[in-house]
């Protein structure tokens, strides 16, 4: 066990995280984000806070092996030196609030929460601090930071990219060995509780019910229905809701987003939207349940494999998708007509198409010539072809450094 502890602080501590650069030089800190995104390891290892203090669902705090009440919290508070971080603060309510906007600048404070949208709602509203914090969101790690940090642990650019593209899900690294998809395999036959277990803790935090229509959507959305209409057909043929209608699971779409599990991407040119995971593990995950029930089914390697497969182009080609909007600072778009992998606008003009050729033969590219913009190409090796600006994976890692 130690030495397992000791692999996963190694693996936590080589990551390098675009978020340290937002908190410098700043004293009062609120970080939030989705569980198991690398808050609470982040803050203790790179904002070194000399106490750490976690509130309980039933509003105890622990600090070392104390456990205090609110009232000894705030006399710790009073007397207690040096820079504090306090976990899943929304715990304690109202009225520590209020005693933090009351002290001010007298507390150096970092302030942890798991909740996404219950924060950003309050946020806006009238909580004591919300002008006095500044918020960091945490998220899944940067494309780019996670390229930088692997560099060295895989061999291959291939496996770079791969493996990138998954890693940013710290939950996976304890698994990672130099092969991604072996440590996937692994992960989806060994420990799918794991990921169970992060959905419902999830929808726990943000103060919601995990329901048969919730899961619905985000085995659809696994399964390749990415339009409202889509979606809400294939809830309609499980007999999950008694219409086919979209504007019946608008709601619940909203509240998935809202709480980081589905991202939403415009349609270019069209008044509707695209909807995909925002984690390429959380889709394997809902893709397995949705062919094989694999929770409550044995399954072989095989199948694992076959499905990962499968999954690995689609999540790669949205891996670039991310990185190219943030490296060159555009919104990623989604264009149908026709399909195009990467899509980039500034406001709402598009500025960038292009393809990604991941396992696949550079076919397809001439639908870029119907596009009177900037036009990038993808593949494992440059692949030369006029008027296309080329990137092989060395250019892509290059990117990254």
């Amino acid at each position: 066990i130690i030495f397992k502890n000791v692999l996963l602080l190694l693996l936590f501590m080589i990551i390098r995280r675009a978020e340290l650069e937002k908190t410098k030089g700043k004293k009062r800190i609120l970080i939030y984000g989705r569980r198991k995104t690398g808050k609470t390891f982040f803050v203790k290892n790179f904002l070194k806070p000399e106490h750490y203090l976690f509130a309980t669902k039933e509003g105890s705090i622990l600090y070392k092996d104390r456990r205090m009440g609110k009232e000894e919290l705030f006399n710790f508070l009073s007397y207690v030196k040096g820079k504090i971080a306090i976990d899943e603060f929304h715990r304690l309510g109202r009225e520590f609030l209020d005693y933090l906007h009351y002290k001010g600048e007298e507390l150096d404070v970092i302030l942890l929460t798991s909740t996404l949208w219950l924060m950003e709602k309050k946020m806006k509203k009238d909580w004591p601090i919300a002008g006095i914090y500044d918020p960091v969101l945490f998220s899944l790690a940067d494309e780019r930071d996670v390229v930088y940090s692997i560099k060295g642990k895989a061999k291959k650019e291939e496996e770079i990219i791969e493996a990138s593209t998954y890693l940013r899900e710290p939950l996976l690294y304890q698994f990672y060995k130099g092969n991604i998809r072996k440590a996937l395999v692994d992960f989806f036959t060994q420990h799918k509780s794991f990921v169970e277990n992060l959905i419902y803790n999830i929808f726990e935090e943000e103060q919601r019910h995990t329901s048969i229509i919730y899961e619905g959507i985000l085995r659809a959305i696994s399964s390749g229905k990415n339009r409202a209409g889509e979606i809400s057909s294939f809830l309609f043929s499980k007999k999950i809701i008694s219409k086919d209608d979209p504007s019946l699971i608008q709601q619940h779409l909203n509240i998935l987003r809202n709480i980081g599990l589905i991202e939403k991407r415009e349609v270019y040119g069209k008044k509707r939207f695209y909807y995909l995971s925002s984690s390429p593990l959380l889709d394997i995950h809902f893709y397995l349940l949705e062919k094989y029930d694999y929770v409550e089914q044995e399954l072989g390697k095989s199948y694992v494999e076959k499905a990962i497969n499968y999954k690995i182009p689609f999540h790669v080609e949205e891996f670039f998708v991310k990185l190219f909007s943030k490296h060159f600072g555009l919104k990623p778009v989604k264009i149908e007509d026709p399909e195009i992998d990467i899509a980039l606008v500034e406001f709402k003009k598009l500025k960038i198409v292009g393809e990604v050729k991941w396992g696949k033969k550079a076919k397809g590219i001439e639908k870029l010539d119907e596009f009177n913009v900037k036009k990038i190409l993808i593949g494992k090796k440059k692949l030369e072809k006029e008027g296309i600006e080329s990137y092989s994976l060395k250019d892509i890692i290059d990117i990254c450094l």
